[in-house]
């Protein structure tokens, strides 16, 4: 058995060096004959150890059920049978009236046996008497097997036992308490003194109980000393090891090299605690892979396909890629092209393997598309389509519609249009293709009456309603070359010249434009040319 060390207000198992250490909670009494208000006071010490040096708190109260306290900070030495301490000042107090808490110093002597401090107290101001302090420590185990009987043993003054921290429900009382618990418990255990019971301190008992979760076996390679058991354990305390033969323990759970048999497994923890079961290690012929058919994978996608006849073995086959998770039957599928090893077992576990490569059909690709532009403001575009790659016929669909066997398209206007090709292995890809539009015309005037009668007072430009561009570029010039009017980027339908020049109205006669056209196919065009203005 192991004994587990408790830290919570230092409740301490009782060790070898546990004599010379007092570090933990000290709960009791302070007497003071004559003393005002009171004779006694239950009284405490929170206490740390390092070396012989120690340091900590005490606490005093007015009674046990006073909310009246005052807490010291204190210091002093432990020889291994006396504590000797000086309190440097209070650290936190409530008094109810003018008396004051006194600051004390003390001789103690410690009884190991019953884990008491007991000897007079030195006040500072005050009358003297005596101080006796009691220290809950653990004496027992407080780990234990699953099914084993349990005794647990403290020390302290009118021991009581809670199942809960709030101290609502009490379990038993005194220093020795045998609980009936099949599982990991914390019980709760205040001591009393002078009608005063201390805070509860926790007291975690551990049932450990190592279990044997599931085993798995293969057996021994078809008549090999190949056979395998590998075990599966949880609970417990510590790491756990394990055995064959209930007697030779290892860290690892898994055993190799095994022949066909019975075998006693074990599982042990750090408390020593065991469970075991009987495992059986079978012997199977061989098993045979008679064939493996492989269709490839397409569209870089993971559809291939692996289907896997084998025979021999036991009665029930069973069939893997990874060699661990197992299926009923030979097929594969959703494979990406590469390499793979399929593995079968029989019902007792004997294994075959071979692999086999899964290929990968060119994917389908465009290698090219021929487009025919469409006369202007008229659905006579066209194109023609090229693949490579892919499974079987390809087919095609335009902006979403219907697929269609051919791989050419007429009839279109001039615009974006969205084609979507599929094999016949489902492979799809998209892409978008643009028929262009030939030039539609634009009428340029030759001459314009800006007199401000409301028709023919501006030079414009009239594109033709199916014209696809921009116009980029509106300029003017007088005969002698001088520019008199630009503007870019201009929309036809809402700007033009209005035949003046800063402002200032110009005279009739012949004026010089150039006009540049960029149409949605890319081209550019210029137009020149005489305007005249008439009055």
């Amino acid at each position: 058995m192991k004994t587990t060390v408790l830290t919570s207000i230092a409740i301490l198992s009782i060790l070898s060096a546990f004599s010379q250490d007092i570090s933990g909670y000290w709960q009791g009494v302070l007497t003071q004959q004559g003393g005002i208000p009171n004779t006694y006071y239950p009284f405490s010490m929170a206490l740390r150890q390092n070396g012989n040096a120690v340091d900590g708190t005490s606490e005093i109260r007015l009674s046990s059920d006073s909310v009246y306290f005052g807490t010291m900070s204190l210091t002093g030495t432990f020889d291994g049978s006396n504590f000797q301490f000086q309190e440097m000042g209070v650290i936190e107090e409530l008094t109810g009236s003018a008396w004051a808490w006194c600051i004390k110093s003390g001789n103690l002597l410690y009884d190991g046996n019953l884990q008491k401090l007991e000897g007079p107290w030195l006040p500072l101001g005050c009358s003297p008497d005596t101080i006796e302090i009691y220290r809950l420590a653990v004496l027992s185990d407080t780990v234990f097997c699953a099914g084993q009987a349990i005794e647990l043993q403290v020390t302290g003054q009118n021991v009581k036992w809670y199942s809960d921290e709030a101290r609502n429900d009490l379990v038993a009382t005194g220093n020795v308490f045998s609980p009936t618990i099949s599982a990991s418990t914390t019980y709760y255990v205040t001591q009393t003194h002078y009608d005063t019971e201390s805070p509860a301190v926790p007291i975690n008992v551990t049932i450990s109980d190592p279990a044997i979760t599931n085993t798995n076996t293969t057996p021994s390679g078809c008549q090999e000393p190949t056979g395998t058991i590998s075990i599966t354990a949880d609970a417990g305390t510590g790491p756990l090891t394990y055995s064959i033969d209930g007697v030779n323990f290892q860290s690892a759970n898994h055993f190799e090299g095994l022949e066909a048999g019975h075998y006693l497994i074990a599982v042990q923890d750090d408390n020593n605690c065991v469970d075991t079961q009987r495992v059986y290690v079978a012997e199977s012929p061989p098993v045979a892979i008679e064939s493996i058919e492989v269709v490839p994978a397409s569209c870089s996608m993971q559809n291939g396909s692996a289907s896997v006849l084998a025979s021999e073995g036991g009665a029930s086959l069973e069939y893997a890629l990874n060699g661990i998770d197992f299926q009923g039957e030979g097929v594969f599928d959703g494979l990406s092209a590469g390499t793979y090893t399929v593995f079968v077992r029989d019902e007792n576990g004997c294994l075959q393997s071979d692999t086999f490569v899964v290929n990968r059909v060119p994917p389908l690709s465009i290698a090219s598309i021929l487009s025919r532009p469409s006369v202007c403001g008229q659905s006579n575009g066209g194109m023609e389509i090229e693949t490579e790659g892919g499974t079987g016929a390809v087919r095609v669909a335009v902006n979403g519609g219907a697929f269609q066997p051919v791989l050419s398209v007429e009839g279109l206007e001039a615009g974006h249009y969205t084609l979507d090709l599929r094999d016949e292995a489902g492979c799809a890809i998209d892409t978008l293709v643009t028929i262009a539009q030939t030039a539609c015309p634009v009428f340029i005037p030759n001459a314009f009456s800006p007199n401000g009668d409301g028709r023919n007072d501006f030079f414009r430009v009239y594109p033709h309603p199916d014209f696809k561009g921009a116009f980029s570029l509106f300029r003017i010039f007088n005969r002698w070359g001088a520019l008199i009017y630009e503007d870019q980027n201009f929309d036809p339908n809402t700007s033009g010249w209005d035949g003046r020049f800063k402002g200032q109205k110009l005279d009739q006669g012949v004026y010089i434009y150039f006009i540049r056209v960029e149409y949605e196919n890319g081209e550019t065009a210029i137009f020149e040319g005489d305007i005249s203005i008439i009055n």
